[in-house]
């Protein structure tokens, strides 16, 4: 099972989805934890992880902070 999957389940997130820009080297993780209650604000933060573990355990703590 891939990364992302595997915090998708663990973390109850509706989506996570991993883009990369070649170009830039922009890499970026989206996570939508719960859509239920319909649309809400999000976050977004620009820093450096030390493991792709790393960034994903806290973009699906920003997404949790996010549902209203």
């Amino acid at each position: 099972m891939s990364i992302l999957l595997e915090f998708k389940k663990e973390e109850s997130c509706e989506q996570i989805y991993s883009l990369y820009d070649r170009k830039s080297g922009l890499k970026a993780i989206i996570a939508i934890h719960n859509t239920t209650l319909g649309a809400t604000i999000g976050g977004c933060r620009m820093m450096d992880y030390i493991s792709e573990n790393e960034a994903l355990a806290d973009v699906t703590r920003l997404a949790k902070k996010y549902d209203l």
